[in-house]
């Protein structure tokens, strides 16, 4: 029987984005234990570099916020604003790939619609070869890797 991969050698990181936070709603959460699908180096330096699906790479802060400010450990990524070329996140499904450059890794960011083909997928590839599970809290978001 094949183990699911553990969150730190996934692949891919999707998630539910939900209503999002900051002014123009590029800000999404995670709990440290998922934040442990991010690099060292990117947790360590609290900033990631995310490259968008029309090629254009960001350097964004991943910023730990620890439990003072919540009733958990939280890490939050700023995703590339729409003033940036970022897509609207809210309500939609993002998900973070891997990709090597160098010695380093940067990350991916393709949103597809909550249900759609392209998520369903996400989520039943997953399913199938990694994990899928919730956040916690009322209104959880689902969320998996690979």
């Amino acid at each position: 029987m094949m183990m699911p991969v553990q969150i730190n050698d996934a692949q891919y990181l999707w998630i539910e984005a939900g209503a999002m936070s900051g002014g123009p709603r590029h800000q999404t959460e995670f709990a440290d234990d998922v934040a442990e699908f991010f690099d060292d180096d990117t947790r360590e330096m609290e900033l990631i570099n995310v490259r968008l699906p029309d090629g254009s790479i960001h350097v964004r802060p991943f910023t730990y916020r620890g439990g003072e400010h919540h009733w958990t450990e939280i890490w939050r990524i700023s995703l590339p604003t729409a003033s940036m070329g970022g897509p609207d996140y809210q309500h939609r499904v993002i998900r973070f790939s891997k990709v090597r450059l160098g010695r380093g890794l940067l990350y991916d960011v393709e949103v597809a619609d909550a249900g759609s083909p392209e998520a369903s997928a996400w989520e039943q590839d997953a399913s199938s070869k990694g994990t899928v599970s919730h956040t916690g809290g009322a209104g959880g978001r689902s969320y998996g890797w690979r």
